[in-house]
């Protein structure tokens, strides 16, 4: 489905003529649906994490660098994803304020025994590493996309501004928050509708990439036996 035919779909359920064209269009209840459009196909990315948007970054510091780009299309970091390849060790997840500052303010400065990273600003350089690199290094990391949009050659992008751009997300569900959304704002019912997209999401996230097994019987289940389960630290009984 286009950009196009999601509005056409959304006029069909809503009771509206069928547009020819959406973003050329001066029909202000046609340009009312291209802007929801755009609304809720952004308020449905930043939903959850969706394995359709997840990527993974991998990048070679620099010796005496501590500050690296984050990918263009950055959203938000994937939790307990970003590893040393070069060292085969978990990263200190997120850094915050107070440690980083105790870190690099203290009297005394204790490097992390294992490299650990914050995310902070706007511009770039955003990725912090502590300790600053000595030598050259393998990170990665997964991330969530912020490109949820596809032209008709397939480059992603972040809205829909053309009619034949397509939604990489469930392009139905899509229609269904259109719906209510345009419903709601027009004055008429549309809580069972906004109830149906909301259930649409959740079923969706629900089997969207699925999901480890956890089994209780002792030596059944890889992922019990995993080393990200293990404490870290030697622990004397």
């Amino acid at each position: 489905m286009t950009a196009l035919t999601i509005v056409q779909e959304a006029c069909n359920e809503i009771g509206l003529s069928q547009p020819t064209a959406i973003f050329s269009s001066t029909d202000a209840n046609v340009i009312t649906l291209r802007t929801m459009l755009n609304t809720q196909a952004k308020l449905m990315r930043d939903a959850g994490e969706w394995v359709e948007l997840t990527k993974e970054h991998t990048f070679s510091t620099a010796a005496s660098t501590q500050t690296y780009n984050l990918p263009a299309d950055y959203d938000h970091i994937v939790t307990e994803t970003a590893w040393d390849r070069s060292d085969y060790t978990k990263m200190v997840e997120s850094i915050n304020g107070p440690l980083w500052q105790a870190l690099k303010s203290g009297i005394i400065q204790t490097p992390l025994a294992v490299d650990g990273f914050r995310i902070r600003g706007h511009t770039s350089g955003q990725f912090y590493v502590d300790p600053t690199p000595a030598a050259t290094k393998t990170l990665v990391y997964e991330y969530q996309s912020k490109n949820a949009v596809l032209t008709a050659g397939g480059t992603e992008k972040l809205a829909f501004s053309i009619d034949t751009d397509t939604f990489i997300l469930s392009e139905p569900i899509l229609t269904l928050g259109i719906t209510w959304r345009f419903n709601r704002q027009k004055g008429f019912a549309y809580r069972d509708q906004e109830q149906e997209y909301n259930d649409a999401v959740n079923r969706r996230f629900g089997r969207d990439g699925g999901a480890p097994v956890i089994d209780m019987a002792s030596g059944t289940s890889l992922w019990l036996d995993y080393p990200a389960n293990i404490q870290e630290g030697n622990f004397l009984v």
